[in-house]
């Protein structure tokens, strides 16, 4: 049942994933940070609801961009920006399992 060599390359690839994974997943959520923040400051209504309050009360909208952005936008963006921040947080739990396997299999092969 358990291929030496198929199996061990696997493991092997799994175990660098892992190591990987510790910085990749925080440079991941630093970069969704830092897009927001980006965001926030060069383009806030796109980001900021309250932003698109302000410049609807002061006119300085067009009546076709108004039309586009006054409501849809906020949310959109920000729906985005939590979708993202949920992938991060899977992988980081799949990865934790996959850890978890990975001691399991290891302790497994000892006892052989």
């Amino acid at each position: 049942m358990f291929k030496p060599k198929t199996d061990e390359a696997f493991l092997v690839r799994r175990q660098t994933c892992l190591k990987f994974w510790r910085f990749t997943g925080p440079i991941m959520i630093m970069l969704i940070i830092a897009l927001m923040l980006y965001l926030y400051i060069n383009v806030p209504w796109l980001v900021n609801p309250y932003e698109v309050a302000t410049r609807v009360t002061e006119r300085s909208f067009d009546l076709s961009t108004l039309e586009v952005i006054a409501l849809i936008m906020p949310f959109l963006f920000n729906m985005v920006f939590v979708l993202l921040f949920a992938v991060v947080a899977l992988t980081y739990v799949i990865m934790q399992n996959d850890k978890r396997y990975q001691r399991i299999i290891k302790n497994a092969s000892r006892e052989k």
